[in-house]
């Protein structure tokens, strides 16, 4: 996960300093400081929301497919260590994220931190939404080699 974040961070970074688009001056309610393109918090939002819905849910059902949610005592489990908190606390998590108002209530939140960063006047609307393409892209990456890279370094 703090690889996850700090390569989007990076990401960020650069992009910022290849595109050194100032920041607009009208209207601006918070003073600020760096270049405008893309809107880091707009990228970190939807990097960080998805990436959590998108990880609960996945452990979720891998969780219940497995039936480890039932049995805290199974050998092979990564709870076997009788840590029934972190098992409960999965089957909540797990249930409260996939219920069907999550995911929209995950893309309204996550619109509204872009939302803001536009009424607060610290970017343009291409900014929030570059931002949101950007976190699209290392989302999907990461979602793509994920399952590859446990896979290589299981064990490890």
């Amino acid at each position: 996960m703090f690889n996850y974040l700090l390569g989007a961070a990076v990401i960020n970074y650069g992009v910022k300093q290849f595109f050194t688009r100032e920041r607009p001056t009208l209207h601006r309610l918070i003073p600020i400081g760096g270049y405008s393109y893309p809107s880091g918090h707009s990228m970190g939002s939807f990097i960080f929301y998805l990436g959590l819905y998108i990880a609960i849910n996945t452990l979720h059902h891998k969780l219940i497919a497995k039936k480890r949610l039932s049995s805290v005592d199974d050998n092979d489990s990564p709870f076997s260590n009788g840590n029934t908190f972190v098992v409960i606390f999965l089957r909540k998590i797990g249930y409260l994220m996939t219920t069907r108002f999550t995911f929209p209530l995950i893309l309204l939140l996550i619109a509204l931190i872009g939302f803001s960063r536009l009424y607060l006047g610290v970017h343009y609307f291409s900014d929030v939404i570059g931002g949101f393409i950007l976190g699209t892209f290392w989302l999907s990456l990461w979602v793509r080699l994920l399952p590859t890279a446990q896979t290589t370094f299981k064990g490890r």
